[in-house]
């Protein structure tokens, strides 16, 4: 099986994540579906989470006369990549298909075990030609690493991790070559001869760091994080805060005024002002920042910067009405609403932070987060109804009610 280049990332990103791996089986094994019958088959209540991991899909799914849901050829591709690593038989293009299995456990268990190169240790995953490494507080990259995972011929690609070191015996041919890319990491230690690469396969992290020379892991403090687990909780809401003031768009522009657009990298690529009915908010974050303040003047606005290079499908926002759809998946976004409550709010986060400070809040939240940072204050929530389901990342929750009638509720 081969991939055109384009081809490559989109199958890989949607890989990354069981919902889309989930759906790409469910349109192969069962045939074409519709918005709603995916999302009993997934037994997702949440439309907007739906929405979210559809328009990731992006090139793999398409929609019949009927406006049903299938694979597209690159969509059968990334099944056939499914079947290898389970091993397992199933329909091909065209087939009517029934039955749904094969787990991600199932995939996980599939995949040959790495050599203990460098000590590292699991999680890892195995994705087609691909290793993925991923969900760490440390994470030391040297050259007997690289030339194991190449030496296998797979590459590799680097995730959700704290500390990310590399070694300066990696020369850049062989980081080229091997390392697919380097997402959701908050700081990243590598040497001066690798920053033109690592620049270009890292995005949505916090912070980089370029040495002269690097012959061990850097960073004392996540040091304590690995011998001590329990130390992390109480410095969590720290990371949160650092995080918010590292990617927050107005600090970016204050760190940089006085200077061009191309001395600081560091630009709006996208803004427009918001009507005062703003009644239903959609967010989806998987990379990059989103910051929410109260404003007389409500806006949307997208920033571009060195670190997190921004084009345009790397967000989307629509505006229908009373409705707000924002999607983020590497830039900075800064968002103003009315100085007044929202009606309705539902929020998807798989990646990067999401910074909420509002005088009024919404009367009904939903937030639903699997990776990445959320930082939420509310100094007068109405009466209100707020729904939160964690599946991974930090979530720090700070909500003042005002006088009200009647209930408020939090499920979490």
């Amino acid at each position: 099986m081969s991939s055109e280049p384009g081809e490559e990332g989109a199958i890989f990103t949607a890989l990354g994540h069981e919902i889309r791996r989930n759906i790409i089986r469910i349109l192969a094994e069962k045939g074409s579906r519709t918005f709603t019958e995916l999302m009993d088959d997934l037994d997702i209540r949440d439309t907007g989470t739906m929405v979210f991991h559809l328009k990731r899909l992006g090139p793999l799914v398409s929609k019949n006369e009927k406006g049903e849901y299938i694979l597209t050829s690159t969509g059968w591709k990334a099944y056939e990549i499914l079947k290898e690593i389970s091993g397992k038989t199933g329909p091909q293009p065209g087939d009517s298909g029934q039955g749904y299995g094969s787990s991600v456990e199932e995939a996980k268990k599939a995949g040959e075990p790495m050599a203990k190169a460098s000590q590292q240790a699991q999680p890892w995953d195995v994705v087609g030609d691909v290793i993925i490494l991923s969900d760490r507080i440390k994470l030391y990259v040297d050259r007997k690493l690289l030339e194991n995972i190449r030496g296998r011929g797979k590459r590799l690609i680097i995730k959700d991790i704290v500390s990310l070191t590399i070694s300066s015996d990696v020369d850049p041919e062989l980081f080229e070559h091997t390392v697919l890319e380097i997402k959701d990491v908050a700081v990243i230690y590598a040497p001066e001869s690798l920053r033109p690469y690592v620049e270009l396969k890292a995005r949505d992290y916090a912070l980089a760091k370029y040495k002269v020379k690097i012959t061990k892991p850097v960073g004392d403090l996540f040091s304590v994080f690995s011998i001590v687990p329990a130390v992390i909780g109480s410095i969590i809401p720290m990371v949160s805060e650092t995080l918010s003031s590292v990617l927050s768009p107005p600090l970016l522009r204050s760190r940089f005024r006085g200077r061009s657009a191309g001395e600081h990298g560091v630009k709006p690529i996208y803004r427009k002002d918001l009507d005062q009915d703003i009644e239903k908010l959609e967010i989806n974050i998987s990379g990059g920042s989103l910051n929410i303040r109260s404003s007389d003047k409500p806006y949307i606005e997208i920033y571009s910067s060195r670190e997190n290079h921004c084009v345009d499908g790397d967000y989307d926002v629509d505006i229908e009405g009373s409705r707000l759809y924002i999607e983020l998946s590497g830039c900075h976004g800064e968002l103003a609403l009315p100085k007044r409550s929202i009606g309705v709010a539902v929020i998807d986060i798989a990646g990067g932070l999401l910074d909420i400070d509002l005088e009024r809040g919404f009367n009904d939240l939903s937030i639903e987060m699997s990776g990445g940072s959320s930082i939420i204050k509310i100094r007068s929530m109405p009466q209100s109804r707020t729904r939160i389901s964690v599946n991974g990342g930090i979530i720090t929750l700070n909500k003042a009610y005002g006088e009200y009638d009647g209930e408020a509720s939090i499920e979490i």
